[in-house]
Order: C-alpha cells, then sequence, then structure tokens
C-alpha cells in the first residue's frame, strides 16, 4: 500500500505538509523487482471528514509529521473549518515472491 498522488491534498499546501512524489510508486516497483512480480494494482480512492484533532494524529502517524512543528501545525489548522473533508488516496499493489 502507497500513498495515492491526491493523498491528504487539500492539506498539503494549507498545513504545509509533504506532497506524495509522483514516483513513489514506480520506486516501489523497482525496490521489489528482483523479489517480487506484479500481480495487480488497485487505485483506492475515499473522503474523510475529519476534526482538527483527527487531522493532528492523522498528520503525527506520517512523514510530515518531521517536517511540521507541532504549534506550526495547530496554528494552520485552527484557519480551517472543523471538521472538514479529506482526500484519502491509496494505491494497493499486491506482489508475488518469485520463485
Amino acid at each position: 500500500m502507497t500513498p495515492g498522488q491526491s493523498h491528504l491534498g487539500s492539506l498539503v499546501q494549507p498545513l504545509g505538509l509533504l506532497s506524495v512524489d509522483e514516483g513513489k510508486t514506480a520506486r516501489t516497483d523497482a525496490a521489489l523487482a528482483g523479489y517480487f512480480t506484479l500481480h495487480s494494482r488497485h487505485e483506492l480512492q475515499e473522503e474523510a471528514v475529519l476534526t482538527h484533532e483527527e487531522v493532528t494524529t492523522l498528520v503525527g502517524m506520517g512523514p510530515s509529521a518531521h517536517h511540521v512543528p507541532a504549534e506550526a501545525l495547530q496554528e494552520r489548522l485552527d484557519s480551517l473549518p472543523d471538521p472538514l473533508p479529506v482526500p484519502l488516496s491509496f494505491v494497493l499493489s499486491v506482489f508475488h515472491r518469485l520463485q
């Protein structure tokens, strides 16, 4: 499972989060290529309506937690509606181990 291009998209700019690199899925494929073969891939899109507290928890679980200080995150979050719609985007890749 890797994040899709639009994952948390509406939060990236206003909160100063890291965006998903366009090459994320390709890099994952390349890293697994010598050991696994791609069997299937599905893109999953959903929207969640999250409170500020839930957004703070969500951001804290990802790489942006190391790039956005908690105080700055809270200040930026305070300027947004509570709750707010957040796009969730994932790429589900199923690999089989090479024999």
